[in-house]
């Protein structure tokens, strides 16, 4: 279960965030918060000249989070939230840019799917994912990830060959969710 949906059950409703948050062009900024989401009129006050008006959310490893009443929430989540009223267990951000939070550029996806649309390793010695140098016979191979089993593809003489087999099996396998990058 994501952390959106545990708070949801805590009682981040649609209607607290909402409250909280206003979206402009996948931005959250901060509305003045009703006192009843504070402990005291001190805190409220301190808060509403501190941040109302203001972009919410701190960039944490690439991905923009903002804490609401002492629990971390993605930004990308609560704007997927806010603007659709549902969620699932992962937002993909379509573009593989994790600071874009467009509404139209997420969408909802399993797991699996996430990882399809992920970038490229930075370990990857090729930069293609699924195509690899297989050192033994001196050819380019071409493999995908399905159903959790690694799937041969071919070796060919060139790694253009194999990188063109490997896109044509993400477009076959992985449909939207095929890594465009």
């Amino acid at each position: 279960m994501s952390d959106l949906n545990k708070e949801m059950e805590r009682g981040y409703t649609f209607e607290y965030l909402s409250e909280c948050f206003e979206v402009k062009e996948g931005v959250l900024y901060w509305k003045e918060r009703p006192l009843s989401h504070f402990y005291n009129e001190r805190s409220w006050k301190i808060f509403k000249a501190k941040h109302t008006g203001n972009k919410a959310g701190r960039d944490n490893h690439g991905y923009l989070m903002t804490k609401v009443s002492g629990r971390y929430l993605l930004n990308h989540r609560i704007i997927y939230f806010l603007t659709y009223g549902t969620i699932g267990p992962v937002i993909d951000h379509v573009d593989g840019n994790s600071l874009n939070n467009l509404p139209e550029n997420l969408r909802i996806c399993s797991v699996s799917e996430n990882m399809q649309n992920c970038k490229t390793n930075n370990r990857n010695t090729s930069g293609r994912k699924g195509v690899y140098k297989h050192k033994g016979v001196d050819k380019w191979t071409a493999s995908i990830r399905q159903d959790n089993r690694l799937k041969h593809l071919g070796c060919f003489d060139t790694f253009e060959e194999a990188a063109a087999v490997r896109a044509n099996a993400e477009m076959e396998h992985y449909g939207e969710f095929a890594n465009a990058r």
